[in-house]
């Protein structure tokens, strides 16, 4: 891994995975195409900026899977961004499928890489729900603070997007409409389990 200033620690379901697209399909409104990917047994539904967008994060930052995905995203999800099936996963070693073990799973490594210097940036998809105790090792970049889903170019930081059009060499979107829906929003239904 190459030393970056900033490191990213990456989500996939509500990030990369377009929620609103996984439970609502045709039904979703939205500025940009988004299109299914099979992934293993599951479906994954990216618009077609995010391969650009993480494929930047990768050549700019220190980029990092911190997902239920754990080591799955690099076989599964790397492949449909086009990038490297190596990136390195941050896993607690538990089989634990809900999110709350990425907050001590990652607890460490943000305090060691903030203390060498690095801007740390972990986009998940939070739904206003932070640990402040990491506040002041990492930046969080919520995907869902609105209900939007899916990372929008615009959740990122304007210091860190700048790093990924001048570094990373991102030429796509900077700001798109979140999707909706022609109908009210499913609850959780039928989630993608890898979430």
């Amino acid at each position: 891994m190459k030393d970056h200033k900033n490191t990213i620690f990456l989500d996939v379901d509500g990030v990369i995975n377009s929620l609103i697209h996984l439970y609502n399909r045709e039904n979703t409104i939205f500025d940009y195409p988004t299109n299914p990917h099979r992934a293993g047994n599951y479906t994954v539904w990216v618009p077609e900026y995010m391969p650009q967008l993480v494929q930047a994060m990768e050549k700019a930052t220190n980029l990092y899977w911190l997902t239920t995905w754990r080591d799955k995203a690099n076989e599964y999800i790397s492949p449909i961004l086009g990038v490297s099936s190596e990136l390195p996963v941050i896993n607690d070693g538990s089989p634990m499928r809900s999110v709350e073990w990425k907050f001590p799973a990652c607890l460490d490594l943000a305090k060691n890489l903030s203390a060498s210097g690095q801007n740390i940036y972990w986009v998940e998809d939070f739904h206003g729900m932070v640990q402040s105790e990491h506040k002041q090792f990492l930046t969080y970049v919520d995907t869902d603070a609105k209900g939007e889903g899916v990372l929008l170019p615009q959740h990122l930081p304007e210091a860190l997007m700048s790093v990924l059009v001048d570094e990373g060499g991102y030429t796509g979107p900077t700001h798109l409409e979140a999707p909706t829906t022609r109908y009210r929003r499913n609850s959780i239904g039928a989630r993608n389990l890898w979430v």
